[in-house]
């Protein structure tokens, strides 16, 4: 083991250094790792802190979007990923993730009844077909059977729920020896690329040698964007407004996700109406928490946040009225979701990694394509590597590793019940 504290000036070597401990770090770091590869990877934070954690882990297939027949490239590559997901946490592909802990092994998709929402019921008898299954009511989830006044469909689609908290942690105990906390402060410069990284730790700074530096760090992303400009600009590569401007290379969606605890039944479903968007998107998680998103985590954004509770509140009141949501206890949570630019400021439809010579700056634009990430990843770090001398796994002093970050309902959200956002 290579001990930071004696050495003066202090360095760290690996094939490939990962900046970034979400989902695409993580997935990436297994991936290389098991293919033969020595990395590190680095964050400031917890690791999974920022938008890994905030997911609703939900690994679907496309079939909501393709609802009302809006197919386009982007839902015919998803549509691979539930599959591709399976085939690791069953240890039959590369990253092996057997041990991760599903939340749920199906997912549901129900109209509340009304003629708009039967509508959208029919085009999904039509779009999903094989794909999704009607369920009779005795097959319900129990929120369902519980609502006597529920007059709508429920289907079920053979797509996992997981237990974000689990794949962090189970990819941090396979390699928490090469994590490191710190964040990159500079770089050595060799013409158009970078030959090492510095990065500062609570011990000082640590220099680190790599093949490659591949940022997946989310909004640290727009650190590197920015520090690493003039390599992208000499390459040519950038980005455009529509009018011809020059435009940013990342963008920031935002979210303002409700929690909701102490709800008596489990769910992990989307509800459909004639909008592609789920009218709201609820995951079930241990402490009997609620997470909502859809259309619902899209309102709170542009609102404060007793008008978000409020309008989550009316939405679960209607959709559920048999709950006593007085007695729940309420919260939000904002996300920044961090993404590649597009002109529209809309969901880019594949995972990207920007790249210049040893530099690599990567999105996988939802958890759902952690898959194809890594995919791109791999094919990125093999060319970096081959035919050069390799590093030889290393590990970082206990002292200096990276931990594991919670979920956020867990660490930053203020409960409220519905009388202090103004339900009476």
């Amino acid at each position: 083991m290579i001990n930071l504290k004696i050495m003066s000036t202090p360095s760290l070597n690996a094939d490939i250094t990962l900046i970034g401990g979400g989902v695409a770090g993580l997935w990436t770091q297994r991936l290389l790792e098991q293919s033969g590869y020595s990395t590190l990877l680095v964050d400031k934070n917890a690791l999974g802190s920022g938008q890994t954690l905030a997911s609703q882990g939900m690994i679907h297939g496309g079939q909501r979007y393709s609802l009302l027949g809006h197919l386009t490239e982007h839902t015919k590559k998803i549509a691979a990923m539930p599959g591709q997901w399976d085939s690791c946490l069953e240890n039959r592909s590369f990253p092996h993730l057997k041990g991760v802990a599903s939340l749920s092994q199906k997912q549901h998709l129900w109209s509340p009844g009304g003629l708009l929402s039967n509508a959208a019921s029919f085009f999904a008898s039509k779009a999903l077909q094989n794909q999704a299954r009607l369920l009779k009511e005795s097959e319900w989830p129990s929120v369902f059977k519980a609502n006597h006044s529920f007059s709508g469909k429920v289907y079920e689609l053979s797509e996992r729920v997981i237990d974000v908290s689990s794949l962090v942690s189970f990819c941090h105990a396979q390699n928490k020896a090469q994590t490191l906390k710190g964040y990159p402060v500079d770089f050595q410069q060799e013409k158009n690329s970078i030959s090492s990284l510095v990065v500062q730790t609570e011990q000082g700074q640590v220099n680190l040698k790599s093949h490659g530096f591949l940022f997946t760090a989310g909004l640290g992303n727009e650190w590197a964007t920015q520090k690493f400009l003039d390599f992208f600009k000499r390459a040519g590569i950038s980005r455009k407004e529509t009018n011809g401007e020059s435009a940013p290379f990342c963008q920031r969606r935002p979210l303002r996700q409700v929690v909701v605890k102490e709800v008596a039944h489990s769910l992990y479903g989307h509800c459909i109406t004639a909008d592609p968007r789920p009218r709201i998107t609820i995951t079930t998680h241990p402490g009997a928490v609620w997470y909502l998103g859809g259309l619902v985590a899209n309102y709170g954004t542009e609102h404060t946040e007793k008008e978000a509770l409020s309008y989550a509140y009316k939405e679960l009141y209607e959709l559920f009225p048999h709950i006593n949501w007085k007695q729940c206890e309420f919260g939000s949570i904002l996300v920044d979701r961090a993404e590649p630019f597009t002109r529209a400021q809309l969901l880019p439809e594949d995972p990207e990694i920007l790249s210049v010579n040893t530099v690599g700056i990567g999105w996988p634009c939802k958890m759902t394509f952690a898959p194809l990430f890594g995919s791109l990843a791999l094919e990125w770090a093999m060319q970096r590597v081959s035919n050069k001398s390799r590093f030889a796994k290393i590990e970082t002093p206990t002292e200096l590793q990276a931990a594991v970050g919670m979920a956020p309902w867990l660490a930053s959200v203020s409960w409220k019940k519905p009388a202090e956002f103004g339900v009476r």
